[in-house]
This record gives C-alpha cells, sequence and structure tokens, in this order.
C-alpha cells in the first residue's frame, strides 16, 4: 500500500511503517554509500581510512519531552540534534544515524510523517543520512537513534 493511499489518520502496521520510512530517506536526493540500509537490522557501511564517532541516545515520553504539549516534528528533531551535538562536541562531522522507534499502535500516518520530516530536516540542517533503525510497538513514545561521525581534526577528537 502506497503511503498516499492511506488516510492520515489510519493505524500503521510495522510493514507499512518501514515503506514510508524507505520512500522518505529514498526521495532525500543525496544518496548514501551503503551496502545494506534502510529496511533490513543493519547497515553495512563503506568508511575510508580514518576514525569514526559513534554517539547514542534515548529520549522518553514523559522524561526528555512532553508528547502533549510537543510536536512530531519537533520531537523528531531534537532526537537528531542531541546526537548532533554530541558529534560535534567531539570535532566530529555528523555522517549516518540509525533510528528506533518505539511507538503506540494507533500512531497515526500523518504524524509519523511529521515525525520523519524533524528527523530528516535536522540531518540535512547539521549533517548525517538516515541509513537504518528498527520499529517496535510501545505504550509510551520512545525514541533511539545512534549517530556516526567522522573526525575533521587530523584523527583527534577535541575533548
Amino acid at each position: 500500500m502506497q503511503s498516499d493511499e492511506r488516510s492520515a489518520h489510519a493505524p500503521i502496521s510495522e510493514s507499512d511503517l518501514v515503506e514510508i520510512i524507505k520512500q522518505r530517506v529514498n526521495s532525500g536526493g543525496a544518496s548514501v554509500e551503503s551496502e545494506v540500509g534502510v529496511g533490513d537490522d543493519a547497515a553495512v557501511m563503506r568508511f575510508d581510512a580514518g576514525h569514526i564517532v559513534l554517539t547514542a541516545d534515548a529520549m522518553v515520553d514523559g522524561v526528555h519531552f512532553l508528547s502533549q504539549s510537543m510536536s512530531w516534528h519537533d520531537m523528531g528533531w531534537k532526537c537528531i540534534v542531541s546526537n548532533q551535538s554530541d558529534i560535534a562536541a567531539m570535532g566530529a562531522i555528523p555522517e549516518h544515524a540509525v533510528l528506533t522507534l518505539a511507538i503506540p499502535a494507533t500512531t497515526r500516518v500523518g504524524d509519523l510523517d511529521k515525525l520523519l520530516s524533524g528527523v530528516i530536516g535536522a540531518l540535512d540542517e547539521f549533517g548525517g543520512k538516515l541509513v537504518g533503525g528498527d520499529t517496535v510497538s510501545s505504550d509510551n513514545i520512545i525514541l533511539r537513534v545512534a549517530l556516526t561521525g567522522r573526525l575533521c581534526f587530523a584523527g583527534r577528537s577535541v575533548s
């Protein structure tokens, strides 16, 4: 089922969720150099010689944000920029993001699209590409991101 055929207010299945994410990621213009990417359980990336910085954060509804007062777009944006900030603090440039979505089964397609707009918008603005992730049904919204970065100061972090 194509995402434009679904109502923005309809609940979404995991397979439809993965398809929506693949469509959004693949419509972004610049391609990500990966052997295996979105839609699989792991990404296989090509790297030049050098050092890679890796960070990961989880954001939980009621702890790091309040979904009743924060837009889906802003939730997506925040989960990415918190990781980009960690990468930048090490003197690195963001490269590859993996996003895990634990969201209620009743999440609507329109809300997911807004979340992905925030995620992809932050990646476009400050660097990085979404290359994979995982989804699970949850009573609470939990967003987890792992992000790689490439050091830009002769292989040495600034910390």
